[in-house]
């Protein structure tokens, strides 16, 4: 099956919510502000509701799924995706290291 540049699009925002959802965490402010740029990163991508409800994202990381939606955006020809393809790819490898960085060991 051949997937458009509109299906790897959706996928990674469907990655996205499911980091976020991930990354926030009740009363903890900086759980809260990650997953905001998680969201800000997603809502560059999409014109999708922000109230959308992703994936479930139990059983999976905030680092699968960042790194998962950026796997989506690697499959896109430049030249197919939209002006701020390569800006939302690059958030998401930042955002990537950054969770990785302080992902606590299991």
């Amino acid at each position: 099956m051949i997937r458009t540049a509109d299906d790897l699009i959706a996928e990674a925002t469907r990655r996205l919510g499911c980091a976020a959802n991930l990354a926030q965490q009740p009363d903890t402010p900086a759980g809260d502000a990650f997953a905001a740029q998680i969201r800000l990163t997603r809502a560059t991508l999409t014109t999708a509701p922000s109230g959308e409800v992703p994936d479930d994202p139990r059983g999976t990381s905030v680092v699968a799924e960042l790194e998962r939606a950026l796997a989506a955006l690697d499959l896109i020809d430049p030249l197919e995706g939209p002006p701020e393809l390569l800006l939302a790819a690059w958030n998401i490898a930042e955002l990537t290291r950054l969770a990785r960085r302080n992902q606590h060991p299991a």
